[in-house]
């Protein structure tokens, strides 16, 4: 009876060991991943957009919101929307 007690205690304790040793391995390869994607969407973010000439607003920003891009402004649309037909207010996800 010991015998199994002490079977089952070390495997037990063997089968912890196992678990740790996975979780580390699973944190520390999401770490380096995450390391990885903040250095590559860093980078990218920094070249997005070219750098002002000193004394000149960038190209596209004479006061109005547009597309980085292209370098084309934002319009307002041709109409206001017109209001919604029917019967009362939708509450989304609501029974």
């Amino acid at each position: 009876m010991r015998h199994e007690l002490g079977r089952a205690m070390a495997s037990r304790a063997a089968g912890l060991r196992r678990v740790r040793r996975l979780t580390w391995s699973i944190a520390g390869a999401g770490a380096v991943g995450a390391v990885v994607l903040a250095f590559g969407f860093g980078s990218h973010a920094h070249q997005a957009s070219p750098p002002a000439r000193s004394g000149q607003a960038p190209a596209g920003s004479q006061g109005t919101v547009g597309d980085p891009q292209s370098g084309t402004p934002l319009q307002p649309p041709p109409a206001n929307p017109l209001p919604a037909q029917g019967p009362g207010q939708v509450v989304s996800g609501g029974s």
